[in-house]
């Protein structure tokens, strides 16, 4: 697997966090992430669904800026076309 911060390459290590509904009998959890051996950069199956809906959201708001553009533009347009055929 590659990393997509700077292409370097993955591996799959520990990680270790508490069962939250043992916390008090103090439990541990193995989990495993990719981790960057180059840069560090992590992944799990939580961070992934952040990023999928974080660059979901970004495409979303992107798409809404470009279409408001798009709107204004043809608005500017219909008023130039109806000053000049006016004039």
């Amino acid at each position: 697997m590659c990393c997509g911060r700077c292409d370097g390459l993955m591996v799959e290590r520990p990680c270790w966090q508490r069962d939250w509904p043992d916390v008090s009998r103090g439990w541990l959890k193995g989990l495993y992430m990719w981790v960057c051996i180059n840069c560090g950069n992590r992944l799990d199956a939580v961070i992934a669904a952040n990023r999928a809906q974080q660059a979901e959201r970004t495409e979303r708001i992107r798409h809404d800026v470009l279409w408001q553009e798009c709107k204004r533009q043809l608005r500017l347009l219909q008023e130039e076309v109806a000053y000049e055929s006016t004039a």
